[in-house]
């Protein structure tokens, strides 16, 4: 009886452990995806690039696959301070800091 109470738990531990790592992949995979495309760079992007690069202009930096391609000329041009063309204070201040920080260390680039 013992043992066969041992052998449920057993199997019980098993199968929260595959649900637990399911989990993770699925969480891994959404963030491969753009995960932080979504939540951080999309409103940097939109409120200092994609007013010119948003569609016709190129490079379109509108959509994560945009951004993904053009990622190691976007942090030069950036870094030299040749884009944005039109600094804002708010640029200078914060968001250049956090597109820089978004572009080189993010997970969606991993």
């Amino acid at each position: 009886m013992k043992l066969k109470a041992l052998a449920l738990g057993t199997v019980a531990i098993g199968i929260l452990a595959l649900v637990a790592a399911c989990g993770d992949d699925e969480a891994k995979s959404t963030t491969a995806d753009g995960a932080d495309y979504t939540a951080t760079g999309k409103a940097l992007l939109t409120s200092n690039c994609t007013g010119c690069h948003g569609g016709t202009t190129s490079p379109n930096l509108s959509t994560f696959s945009g951004v993904k391609t053009n990622r190691t000329a976007m942090l030069n041009r950036i870094n030299n301070n040749t884009m944005p063309p039109s600094q804002s204070d708010a640029w200078k201040n914060t968001d250049k800091a956090k597109l820089v920080e978004y572009l080189t260390n993010s997970a969606d680039f991993k």
